[in-house]
């Protein structure tokens, strides 16, 4: 059920309630890791919201105010943190097991690699 005024709705993957308020128009599936990466709490202005994970079973909080993201060859997350809309450039990020590490900075778009 999605919101058109909005663009958000209720996220569902095989039938299974992921979460709500999901930002439609940047959802990531990993077909290999059978993981989603989407956004919620998504704020039109600044182009950023709440990026999450979901592992088919539970969903994990990546991280506040992230523009993009993409899925590794290897099923990692990187993605653009703090990204500035006015000069085009975040820090890129890598989410793995759990855990953010800062990869870069002054990152202007992450390029995915078709698998």
């Amino acid at each position: 059920d999605v919101d058109m005024d909005t663009d958000k709705g209720e996220l569902y993957l095989n039938k299974e309630k992921v979460d709500f308020d999901v930002y439609t128009y940047n959802i990531k599936y990993d077909e290999e890791s059978g993981k989603l990466a989407y956004f919620v709490d998504w704020n039109e202005e600044k182009e950023n919201g709440t990026l999450k994970v979901y592992n088919g079973k539970k969903s994990t909080k990546v991280s506040d105010d992230v523009y993009n993201c993409v899925f590794s060859a290897d099923g990692k997350i990187l993605y653009l943190y703090d990204y500035s809309t006015n000069y085009y450039k975040g820090d890129l990020y890598v989410f793995n097991k759990g855990k953010s590490k800062k990869m870069d900075i002054d990152v202007s778009a992450i390029i995915p690699v078709i698998k």
